[in-house]
């Protein structure tokens, strides 16, 4: 009666079970197969972990291949290879089980293969993602560089701008208050011109040829703009001193007797500047 085929376990498992390699010399042999690719067995075998004749044996388990114990091990193999032996001296017969061959079937040895191939195809692709990966991270970082430099340049640069948008606020601020300051005096100029044009118009017609007793103006000329008062009689001479109640610190001097600098006024005027010692 046949035996049932022995199912198929892998190389290092069956070494394992049957004690002759431990779990830590499988995986530092695994390790080496990922690496180089070589078979396991031969890596067992120059490592020391297991002699030949052990791995000879296992691969004979593996692949279901088991030799005839008629005339003890190995015998039914032999004879197989050196064909009909002569007859030996009668024995007492020995009561051995009979191990029938069984082949090894083809589609494992080849599953195996494919197996192996498949994963070192696997291996080497994600080793190509790894360098790829590498090669990301470099360039990545090559640009957060170059990010980084120009982030400062343009700082520095903002800040530049920001100094100089200060010291035109500044000058903008001192324009805008020379500004008010014109204002301040022409709003002065132009309530004294409007008061001097209403004292025009209240006077008598009859008095359009008599300019004396109208009286006259003093324009008085400043560091910045320039001053119109109204007085009483005629107008000062030439080169005389004048003394304002305005201006109660300062003397001016009389330059020129002229008329009106006002439109439609008929009174002479007295053009006068501030006298220094």
């Amino acid at each position: 009666m046949a035996a049932a085929p022995i199912p198929w376990r892998p190389l290092g498992t069956l070494l394992v079970a049957r004690g002759f390699l431990s779990e830590e010399q499988l995986e530092a042999a695994l390790d080496e197969q990922a690496v180089s690719g070589r078979r396991l067995g031969e890596i067992l075998v120059e490592r020391g972990f297991i002699p030949h004749s052990t791995l000879s044996l296992a691969l004979a388990e593996q692949y279901g291949i088991h030799p005839s114990v008629e005339r003890g091990f190995g015998t039914g193999l032999r004879v197989l290879l050196q064909g009909p032996q002569p007859e030996l001296s009668p024995e007492p017969p020995i009561p051995l089980p009979v191990v029938e061959l069984v082949e090894a079937e083809p589609s494992t040895v080849t599953h195996l293969e494919e197996r192996l191939e498949e994963q070192w195809a696997q291996l080497a692709a994600a080793q190509e993602a790894l360098d790829a990966l590498h090669r990301l991270h470099d360039r990545r970082r090559a640009q957060a560089g170059r990010l980084l430099a120009r982030l400062r340049a343009q700082r520095s640069a903002r800040l530049a701008v920001l100094d100089q948008l200060a010291l035109s606020a500044q000058d903008l601020h001192s324009s805008h208050e020379a500004l008010d300051a014109v204002n301040r005096l022409h709003d002065r100029r132009r309530a004294q011109v409007l008061r001097l044009l209403a004292g025009r118009r209240t006077q008598p017609s009859a008095d359009a040829d008599n300019g004396s007793d109208r009286g006259h103006l003093v324009f008085v000329q400043l560091e910045r703009g320039y001053e119109l008062f109204e007085r009483d009689g005629g107008p000062p001479a030439r080169d005389a001193r004048l003394e304002l109640a305005a201006f109660p610190d300062a003397v001016f001097v009389v330059t020129n007797v002229g008329r009106s600098p006002l439109p439609n006024d008929t009174r002479a005027c007295a053009f006068a500047q501030r006298a220094f010692a």
